[in-house]
């Protein structure tokens, strides 16, 4: 077990890949994808240059039309095309093949790595830690310093480490944007890994002083982990948490004290979260600001503070402060015992309790629920203003009256009274 510390100075380099055409006859098709875009030249000629300067042009004359080619740039070399990025440190992945179209099937196109791209952004470069060498097993990783972005050589999957440290001082980005907007005239789908895919025991973000990084993107695998989120740095993408985060171990823990978190946020992802505690420093009502996505199996959600969005199920949802929203799936057991939930679910919640100074809502959304328990306390709110929930065993005003209690069920309605 080692620490190592990230630096982030390794100098920049540009990838240089080969294209190299064989067995040509008039009419075969020699083609180049990058991204699953496709650029082609079909032989006028039975030669190898004459595929090499129609490619090397078809490369080069398309780039303005085909985001992912305006990023390098084709050279004719008579036996082979060289194509090289035009950013130093900025990775590509392209790929080659080769269609019969003059009689004999027996052409090729094969694409060759010559100088693989590295540079101040790859984890997988060793200059760039202070131990010169890449992390690996049981390592312990700060992030605790400067401004240098962490984008490329993220499949990390088969490390493990002890734990990882990104502090508020570290104010440089994890990961890449989903969209890739670096020539904003040449916008694209990311195809190279977005986040940090890295196994660590405990992951700890957002300790000490600092603006801290406005992107950091985790994808913890199978490992076990506890994600203890301290403070964040402003978004870097609107609308779009700073810290992105998933892992699939069935003990996860999130703890949330500070910051922007998102767990699965995109549609497609997975994780699961064993508990997930969301609460604040200071201020209850802004300090955390949480997002689980309809991707996120959670068990059991404990929320002192911040906002909680929720598009899963649970099993125990506890909340004594902050707001809620919960989008989706069904609830075992709600316990509002302080701040806002707003219920905008269809599932059924097994059994739902308000506290004093706590409101349940089930006005921002007009469609049909169940509600098969429900417990309303002194001082404690409970809206259904337009009848959306179905109270199976109605409503349980406990150790209060209805003068204790704020209850808005609608109008034009029959109340019965029973005994608990």
């Amino acid at each position: 077990m080692a620490t190592v510390r990230w630096r982030g100075d390794a100098p920049a380099i540009k990838q240089v890949d080969t294209l190299t055409p064989a067995n040509v006859e008039i009419g075969d098709i020699f083609t180049a994808t990058i991204n699953g875009k496709s650029i082609s030249f079909t032989a006028t000629a039975a030669t190898v240059a004459n595929v090499t300067a129609g490619l090397a042009d078809a490369i080069n004359d398309n780039d303005d039309s085909i985001p992912e080619f305006s990023e390098v740039t084709a050279t004719d070399d008579t036996t082979l095309v060289t194509v090289t990025a035009d950013g130093a440190g900025k990775p590509f992945t392209m790929t080659a093949s080769a269609t019969d179209g003059g009689g004999t099937d027996t052409q090729t196109l094969s694409q060759a790595t010559s100088t693989s791209a590295t540079g101040p952004n790859h984890w997988s470069e060793a200059d760039n830690w202070d131990g010169g060498s890449v992390p690996v097993n049981s390592d312990d990783v700060y992030i605790d310093q400067g401004s240098s972005d962490i984008l490329y050589g993220l499949d990390q999957s088969a490390v493990t480490l002890t734990s990882l440290s990104i502090t508020q001082n570290y104010t440089g980005k994890i990961g890449l944007p989903e969209v890739n907007g670096d020539d904003p005239g040449n916008v694209y789908f990311e195809y190279r890994d977005t986040y940090l895919k890295i196994k660590s025991t405990t992951v700890t973000i957002g300790s000490g002083d600092g603006n801290g990084s406005g992107r950091i993107k985790l994808d913890g695998s199978t490992a076990q982990t506890t994600l203890n989120v301290l403070n964040s740095g402003q978004a870097a993408e609107a609308g779009i948490p700073s810290i992105l985060w998933k892992g699939t171990h069935a003990s996860n823990v999130a703890n949330i004290m500070r910051g922007s978190v998102g767990a699965a946020f995109f549609s497609g992802e997975t994780a699961t979260v064993a508990t997930l505690r969301v609460g604040y420093v200071e201020n209850p009502a802004g300090d955390s600001r949480v997002v689980c996505g309809a991707g996120v199996t959670l068990t059991n959600v404990d929320q002192s503070g911040g906002t909680l969005k929720i598009d899963s199920a649970t099993t125990t949802f506890d909340q004594t402060d902050g707001q809620s929203t919960i989008l989706s799936g069904a609830h075992a057991e709600l316990n509002i015992d302080g701040g806002s939930c707003f219920y905008r679910s269809t599932g059924t919640i097994t059994t739902a309790r308000v506290g004093g100074g706590a409101e349940l809502d089930f006005g921002r959304d007009m469609r049909s629920r169940t509600v098969t328990n429900c417990e309303l306390h002194a001082r404690g709110t409970m809206l259904d203003p337009f009848k959306t929930a179905t109270f199976t065993n109605g409503i349980d005003v406990t150790r209060s009256n209805l003068g204790d209690v704020t209850l808005d069920l609608g109008t034009h309605l029959t109340v019965t009274r029973s005994a608990i």
